[in-house]
């Protein structure tokens, strides 16, 4: 009977569980009493199951945000007030997820079971918040201590938060928003009551364990320090010398470690220089927010069991390596994935697949991720990293996809990231771009395929030729100039890319190219991929240059007569590019225009100093004069052409005059 009355008296006062007064482990879990079925709403023998701590993690994460039962009569937070005294407005319900933790921690070390059962405080405080007498709707007078008359009462709110983790953990952010919301009437306010702040939940969390003069850091040590839920550190481990706030934001700033792991990542908050002394309902309280304020970063969508880390969404060489992490949150133990499989798909830049997929092969799995061990508070996820090489991928956007197999469901879940690979290394050299050649031109370069286990990844060069406009615009169809000879020394390449790459030089003479512009297309061939990779140059072959300098146009020559001038071929890489000089005339009009059949006039001797040339257009060409005395033509008007044979091409260039023959 007198712990009945006990029990009534902590229901009036409003008093969440002192369960952190209780003797402690070093890491911060307790032994659980005995108690009654008869003592608390909900007796010890209904059935209950311990969550893992990723589960936990995820409802905690959620609850900040009202996620887990938003609008739920019971389970729904309410809206949240917020703003200085006199200035209160409404917002959507917020509490740091964070702050939250600390609470499930220090409240039950974050235990909902206790054996096949609820876990049970001696005041009858439930689970993982200990839910006692929370003193909002719908447990108002009765709280946990009492079984509502109310069957829908008790069905659909006391035994859930006795036996479920989200339930509990919803209920616990309820009566916490309702501590909150009872400033500035009941309770004091820090700073502008901003609940995006974890330092304005000083007297809120305080409320949340009983707002009590015993709660006032004032009748503390001052040499207490920082309250420390991790038992390894260094700081103040004991409970018995701070105020239950203290407890709190010391968890939330050194959070404990489980098997190593911390549960969640720090939050370095600041507590009040100091308070004011205590007042019943918070009268001349009021404090400003302790500096420097904090932020909780946390989510409230638990990320996708899996995370692409690497490679980033942009352009990459190969190999190239594929990390991330993939846990699955139900898992009882381990990281609840046993296979990681990925592919590789060709794609457009958005990701849509153009072509058929390629594994790319099983990811190691078991990598070392403390940091998703912390995130989700669950130190069986520290195995949760998965790394694999990829290597042969034809250039172009690649969709990438991982598929994580789960040990709870059997399920792939997946990742995906659009990638654009690189073609690999490969350079043409020379001819240098936009330059005038001579031909034979020599092409030369390298090409490798850094993918390549070994070797240098390339098999094969071809080389190719289109006539272009002087933008490389092809105005014709390709001519094929040879295979390039591969494997030359190149130890600049191997300098930058391995000894493995040395032998990855390719050389070969093009000629045979007529005059103009030409898009020049080296092509080398992966082993790894079997695709042709490229690289292009634009270069100008010069028009042969030729004179007709003698008889000039519209002059009337006296027979004999001598047709003189000069011709080479600029592309030549030795001599003047030229072998041969025809001389043709056609009878005509005045303005050329052939009114007789043509006549072959001869071949003109060909090779006569032209000095004058020579020292226009370089000394290998001053032998390039021609001569060829005509006789024997009608009197008249003629067309007459010069047809100069390129040694390089093998084409015949001309050049023209219209002049009279004299009788």
């Amino acid at each position: 009977m007198h712990n009945r009355l006990l029990l009534a008296a902590i229901v009036a006062a409003g008093l969440v569980a002192l369960v952190y007064l209780l003797p402690t482990n070093p890491v911060g879990h307790w032994s659980q009493p005995s108690v009654s079925a008869a003592d608390c709403a909900v007796p010890s023998s209904v059935s209950a199951s311990q969550p893992s701590n990723g589960l936990i993690t995820a409802a905690f994460n959620a609850a900040g945000f009202n996620g887990l039962f938003p609008g739920h009569q019971y389970f729904g937070s309410m809206a949240l007030e917020s703003g200085p005294s006199g200035a209160r407005s409404l917002r959507q319900p917020y509490v740091p997820p964070t702050l939250l933790k600390a609470i499930g921690w220090i409240e039950a070390s974050w235990r909902q079971a206790n054996g096949s059962g609820p876990l049970i405080s001696f005041d009858c405080g439930y689970g993982i918040m200990q839910i006692t007498a929370p003193g909002v709707f719908p447990l108002e007078g009765i709280g946990m201590v009492y079984r509502s008359p109310d069957t829908g009462i008790y069905e659909g709110a006391q035994v859930p938060i006795a036996t479920s983790y989200t339930h509990n953990i919803a209920f616990g952010v309820k009566t916490l928003i309702g501590k909150w919301n009872l400033a500035p009437e009941w309770r004091p306010v820090v700073g502008s009551g901003n609940p995006d702040l974890i330092e304005d939940w000083y007297y809120a969390v305080w409320s949340y364990n009983g707002f009590v003069s015993s709660n006032h850091p004032d009748g503390r040590s001052a040499l207490r320090g920082e309250y420390s839920c991790n038992g390894s550190d260094s700081f103040n481990h004991n409970r018995t010398e701070f105020p239950y706030q203290e407890l709190v934001l010391g968890c939330v700033k050194h959070p404990p470690l489980v098997g190593g792991v911390a549960l969640w990542p720090s939050i370095p908050v600041s507590l009040p220089a100091s308070v004011p002394p205590f007042a019943g309902y918070g009268e001349g309280m009021d404090i400003a927010t302790p500096q420097p304020f904090h932020g909780d970063p946390t989510s409230g969508t638990p990320p996708a069991p899996l995370t692409i880390d690497a490679p980033a969404a942009a352009a990459v060489g190969q190999p190239f390596n594929i990390n991330g992490w993939s846990v699955d949150y139900a898992t009882p133990s381990g990281t609840g994935i046993d296979a990681i499989h990925v592919y590789a798909y060709p794609s457009d830049s958005s990701g849509t697949p153009t072509g058929p997929p390629r594994f790319l092969g099983e990811a190691t799995l078991g990598g070392s991720r403390p940091d998703v061990a912390t995130f989700f508070g669950n130190p069986g996820f520290v195995g949760s990293g998965f790394n694999l090489t990829a290597r042969g991928l034809a250039p172009g956007f690649q969709h990438i996809v991982v598929y994580a197999r789960s040990t709870v469901t059997g399920t792939w879940a997946a990742g995906n990231r659009v990638v654009r690979v690189w073609e690999p290394p490969m350079a043409l050299d020379g001819p240098a771009a936009g330059s005038v050649v001579q031909q034979p031109v020599l092409v030369t370069g390298w090409a490798i395929d850094p993918s390549a286990v070994s070797g240098t990844g390339v098999d094969a060069v071809h080389v190719y030729a289109y006539p272009s406009d002087a933008s490389g615009v092809p105005t014709g169809a390709p001519v094929f100039l040879g295979s390039a000879p591969y494997g030359g020394s190149r130890p600049d390449v191997a300098g930058l890319y391995g000894a493995q790459f040395l032998n990855s030089g390719y050389n070969l003479f093009a000629t045979g190219l007529p005059a103009g512009y030409h898009h020049l297309v080296t092509y080398a061939r992966s082993t790894e991929s079997g695709v042709w990779n490229q690289r292009h140059r634009v270069i100008n072959v010069p028009e042969p240059a030729m004179a007709f300098d003698t008889p000039a146009s519209g002059s009337t020559a006296q027979q004999p007569f001598l047709v003189a001038g000069w011709a080479l071929d600029h592309s030549a890489a030795g001599g003047t590019g030229v072998d041969a000089v025809h001389v043709y005339a056609f009878p005509s009009n005045a303005s050329g225009v052939p009114t007789g059949a043509q006549l072959f006039l001869g071949a003109a001797s060909y090779g006569s100093p032209r000095p004058d040339v020579g020292s226009v257009h370089g000394g290998q060409f001053t032998n390039s004069g021609y001569l060829l005395n005509v006789s024997g033509l009608t009197g008249g008007l003629y067309h007459v052409i010069v047809y100069a044979r390129s040694t390089v091409t093998g084409r015949w260039n001309e050049a023209h005059r219209v002049f009279a023959v004299s009788p």
